[in-house]
């Protein structure tokens, strides 16, 4: 699996870098994840906790893919800027009694 970095975006005001990663990946499949978080974290020499992933697209037919992907500077970023998705709801366990007119 081949990094290249094609665009990146640094925001000093969020501690972050914004960045579009072409991945050439000959003979495997569409790399996982938790692959691409790995390599970015090593890449860039941070921790994988602070790496958030928010696309990877793969062409149809090619070796190649393109990731959108953001590293922060430390985990104290990541928690107050990154963007996570709801956790689902839980189901109410117990039903609360409507009061009614006697």
């Amino acid at each position: 699996m081949q990094l290249t970095i094609t665009h990146e975006k640094k925001s000093p005001l969020l501690h972050r870098k914004e960045l579009v990663v072409e991945i050439n990946h000959p003979s495997a499949m569409t790399p996982k994840n938790a692959d691409v978080k790995k390599a970015l974290a090593e890449h860039y020499k941070v921790g994988e906790d602070v790496v958030a992933l928010h696309k990877i697209v793969d062409n149809y037919g090619t070796t190649t893919c393109i990731i959108h992907a953001t590293v922060y500077d430390n985990a104290d970023a990541f928690k107050k800027f990154a963007v996570i998705a709801k956790k689902p709801k839980k189901k109410e366990e117990a039903a609360v009694p409507v009061k009614g007119k006697k």
